[in-house]
C-alpha cells in the first residue's frame, strides 16, 4: 500500500517504494524527487512530484520537453521564503501558448506528456497543463 500525503509539503523525498499519491491529484502515482534548486532542469525522465523550496528571491528552473507520452509531473512549493521559482518550458504548457509557470507559497501544477504528430507523420512530445492551482502561468 502506497502512503498517502495530505499536502506537498508531506511528501517524503526517496521514501518507501519511492511512490506517493497526492492529496490534491489522487489520482498521480509517482516517485517524489528532490528539488533541483535554482537554475536547474526539472527531472523530466519519467512521471514524478517535485516539490519546490523557494528562497527569498527570484529563482529559475527550466522544464525540457518530456520524451514520452503519458508521463505526470506534479510540480509544487513545499516551502517559501517569500520569493518566486519560474520555470520556463521549452515548449507551451497550454493552448495560449505560454511557456512560464510562477511558483509561490501554495501553488501547484499538475502536467502531463502528450504525443503530437505532424502531417509527416513525426512524433513530438509536450507538457500540457492538467491542473493548477495559483500558479501563475504566462
Amino acid at each position: 500500500m502506497l502512503p498517502h500525503a495530505h499536502s506537498v509539503s508531506d511528501l517524503p523525498i526517496g521514501s518507501g517504494p519511492g511512490k506517493v499519491v497526492s492529496g490534491d491529484h489522487p489520482s498521480l502515482y509517482a516517485p517524489v524527487v528532490a528539488d533541483p534548486g535554482t537554475g536547474a532542469a526539472v527531472p523530466v525522465g519519467g512521471s514524478a512530484v517535485v516539490p519546490f523550496d523557494v528562497g527569498a528571491g527570484a529563482e529559475t528552473g527550466t522544464l525540457a520537453d518530456p520524451g514520452e507520452a503519458g508521463l505526470d509531473l506534479y510540480l509544487a512549493t513545499r516551502t517559501s521564503g517569500g520569493g518566486t521559482r519560474t520555470v520556463t518550458a521549452a515548449t507551451a504548457v497550454n493552448d495560449a501558448g505560454a511557456l512560464t509557470l510562477a511558483f509561490t507559497t501554495g501553488c501547484s501544477t499538475h502536467l502531463r506528456s502528450y504525443a503530437y504528430y505532424s502531417a509527416g507523420g513525426v512524433v513530438s512530445y509536450a507538457w500540457r497543463i492538467i491542473a493548477s492551482i495559483a500558479t501563475a502561468v504566462a
